[in-house]
């Protein structure tokens, strides 16, 4: 008997064993599979509220149970939410500026795109007034718009914030959330949008491409939400002295006041704006997937540390070198897929002592309206949602060296991060970019909205490196463009240990005594009290 017991406590030690290094030299082969299908032609790209979609939630939804998970929606593993939709019907829409000279059409969409705002078919004439950034930051006492005649003006914002603006200040105020509930406030019809190159980070091609995909906003609308506001325009950034004619000032001159941190003019421009967007409407119903791994400890398994990845992309579109199919390979079958693996990890791995919520989002290209509809209507106690982990295009290119934390100081997060990462050999990043105002621009902002601690996670890369050039190269080529598909090269070595990290990162917060808290000095902070 004794024998036995021994060789069978050998054998459970050798199980263990061979199961940690199973999972340490794994080549990614399982979170590829994930992505394959997920980026696969039979899903279509995935588009909120199309077949494609739901055979990706039914997809996830079934790996969930698999890995035996809960439900946690509100039907099974789903939370339905009913949509309203949009698109841009370019042909029948125009941009036009009106000046004592004439009317100047400004061409769409080659220099101009037109935003979901305002009432389709409704011709909307105004004054425009530039009117620098278009913002107003009451904690730094800036505000673009005082001394100006805004009601029933069209403003022309330069895209961006003042660089003495602290970056988390800039990225909220600047956000369209903001910026529509500004224009609200102040009674403008319209604005133009100047597309400037310092805080653009994508082809004006891939970015036109985003804008003629069908929009939603839930049903039944906010009176604050984005198409609550004027009708609105981007224009390409080779096309801004189109606006600025006749006025003394030109791209060239902002351009170098805004990258050297100097004041903006402001000024009227002697000119109207002649705007009307067209659009097809309609109503669309797609679906978030959750799932809930339980916590073990009497004290803290009704708490939830919330990771999620947004399920959806573009569907099919614009044809590009003979292919219209946007994939959305990392963008963002990558971060599902390391979601469900996350999801793998941590239960084969044993219990939490909170529990872990699992959410894959919809409508995420939309304007993050799956997981701003979840914040809104979650399936748990929002006041037990403890930390958010979001994962969106994390980038999977290079081998894992450093780990970059959008939100990192915000925080006492970084300090799991920082922990686990040290174990393995990573460095943590924090945003180099603070001015193109990430953090605002993911899933996880919904839930700093609600006063969630919360980090976006994904691979970093020193300035002037190799790493940098491939990330650079990969948003030219890639980003929001049927080239990011299953044929780009990918280290999926990298992916593995990113989930890893994950796996170890979000155990370390489950498993705290205490709740995760705002850093003192955090701006973010406000929204938790």
């Amino acid at each position: 008997m004794a024998t036995k017991r021994l060789l069978l406590v050998s054998a459970m030690v050798l199980t263990g064993c061979a199961k940690v290094e199973t999972q340490e030299v794994d080549d990614g082969s399982r979170w590829w599979k994930h992505l394959e299908y997920l980026a696969s032609d039979e899903l279509a790209g995935r588009k909120t509220g199309s077949d494609g979609y739901m055979k990706a939630a039914q997809y996830v939804a079934g790996k969930f149970e698999e890995a035996g998970l809960k439900p946690g929606g509100t039907n099974g593993y789903l939370q339905p939410i009913e949509f309203e939709s949009r698109k841009l019907d370019p042909a029948r829409s125009s941009v036009e500026i009106v000046r004592k000279g004439g009317v100047q059409p400004i061409k769409i969409p080659e220099a101009a795109i037109v935003g979901l705002g305002g009432t389709s078919g409704e011709l909307v004439e105004a004054p425009l007034l530039f009117a620098g950034y278009g913002i107003t930051v009451p904690e730094s006492n800036y505000d673009d718009y005082q001394g100006l005649q805004t009601h029933g003006a069209a403003i022309v914002e330069w895209a961006g914030a003042p660089k003495g603006i602290p970056a988390r200040l800039a990225s909220h105020y600047s956000s369209p959330e903001m910026q529509t509930r500004n224009g609200i406030r102040l009674g403008t019809r319209g604005a133009l949008i100047l597309a400037t190159p310092r805080v653009f980070d994508m082809p004006w091609n891939a970015f036109v491409n985003t804008l003629l995909q069908t929009g939603l906003q839930p049903y039944p609308r906010r009176p604050d939400d984005l198409w609550q506001g004027g009708p609105y325009a981007f224009i390409r950034g080779e096309d801004i002295d189109l606006v600025l004619q006749g006025t003394g000032h030109t791209f060239k001159e902002l351009d170098s006041l805004d990258r050297e941190g100097k004041p903006l003019p402001h000024f009227p421009l002697e000119a109207k704006l002649r705007i009307k967007p067209v659009f097809e409407e309609g109503k669309v119903k797609s679906s978030n997937v959750l799932a809930i791994l339980p916590g073990s400890s009497p004290r803290l398994k009704d708490e939830f540390v919330l990771i999620s990845a947004h399920l959806d992309h573009l569907g099919p579109g614009a044809a590009v070198n003979g292919d219209n199919m946007y994939n959305g390979a990392m963008d963002n079958a990558a971060g599902v897929a390391a979601l469900l693996e996350t999801a793998s990890l941590l239960r084969s791995s044993g219990t939490t002592k909170r529990s872990v919520l699992f959410l894959a989002c919809t409508g995420e290209e939309q304007g993050e309206l799956g997981s701003q509809f979840f914040a809104e209507n979650p399936t748990v106690d929002r006041n037990k949602l403890v930390a958010e982990i979001n994962l969106d295009m994390f980038l999977p290119l290079y081998p894992l060296k450093l780990v970059r934390a959008y939100g990192l100081g915000e925080s006492d997060l970084e300090l799991s991060l920082q922990a686990v990462a040290s174990e393995m050999g990573i460095r943590v990043q924090d945003d180099p970019t603070p001015e193109r105002n990430i953090f605002t621009r993911s899933d996880q902002y919904s839930f700093v909205r609600k006063g969630i601690p919360s980090l976006f996670l994904s691979f970093g890369y020193e300035p002037g490196s190799p790493e940098e050039k491939i990330v650079n190269s990969w948003f030219e080529q890639r980003y929001h463009a049927p080239s990011d598909d299953v044929e780009q090269p990918v280290d999926r070595r990298a992916a593995e240990k990113f989930n890893q990290l994950m796996a170890k990162v979000t155990r370390r917060i489950a498993d705290a005594p205490e709740r995760p808290a705002w850093n003192a000095t955090s701006f973010f902070k406000r929204f938790a009290q």
